[in-house]
């Protein structure tokens, strides 16, 4: 049995396991195969490949009607796996189907339905996240809950640096790296009346450094502060 839902569909850019997503498509996927090969079973009698254009004999009302369960099948587990595309190429062999199609244009048609699927799937895509990376993955306290309580306004670029991290994204990463820097940088800076700005952080760098020595010449405290290294 299918899940309810698109478990990537309920919840977008998040991270979805491996055994979620089997959970969800596998069956899914096996039954519109089985279905598939019902139906293009019902198109190509059991005879040499001479011998059975000449035996395409029309459709009975009874193998219309099972050949109308399973498409209607088809589209029920498409719906499932959001392929809406697909969907609209079940319903269109239905209603050839109906409209007494014969059996080698039906063959056809039920052919285009399997292709229309493989199209569809190959539009779905997915992005592998290894696991040793994924726990930094839309992390709200990556920093820990007193540095979100000291720095609320860093809050964005604190989970992004790690999802980008996660993502394999080094450069993204750092630059929201630096942002909440800048954001510590600027706290730092209003204890000694200084801003970051109309400014690039050399000049400002500069100035914590000639305040810092004021409070501290021999800078023995802080680098006691900062400790070894």
């Amino acid at each position: 049995m299918c899940a309810e839902s698109q478990p990537w569909a309920d919840n977008p850019y998040s991270l979805i396991s491996w055994l979620a997503m089997e959970k969800f498509s596998a069956s899914a996927f096996y039954a519109v195969g089985v279905l598939l090969e019902k139906l293009q079973l019902q198109c190509e009698p059991a005879l040499p490949p001479l011998l059975q254009k000449a035996s395409l004999k029309p459709f009975s009302e009874d193998e219309r009607k099972l050949m109308d369960a399973l498409l209607l099948a088809v589209s029920h587990h498409c719906k499932w796996l959001g392929l809406s595309v697909a969907i609209k190429c079940a319903e269109d062999v239905r209603d050839k189907l109906g409209a007494g199609s014969p059996p080698e244009q039906m063959k056809d048609t039920i052919n285009h339905l399997n292709q229309t699927i493989v199209w569809e799937l190959e539009d779905r895509f997915f992005m592998y996240i290894p696991a040793v990376r994924m726990k930094r993955y839309d992390q709200k306290e990556l920093f820990g809950a007193a540095v979100n309580d000291a720095f609320p306004d860093a809050s964005f670029d604190i989970i992004e640096a790690g999802n980008c991290y996660a993502a394999g994204r080094w450069t993204a990463s750092v630059f929201h790296l630096m942002r909440i820097l800048e954001i510590g940088l600027a706290a730092f800076g209003r204890e000694f009346n200084l801003t970051l700005e109309h400014t690039n952080w050399q000049p400002f760098i500069g100035q914590w450094g000639i305040c810092l020595t004021q409070v501290d010449p021999t800078g023995c405290g802080f680098a006691l502060a900062l400790g070894p290294g």
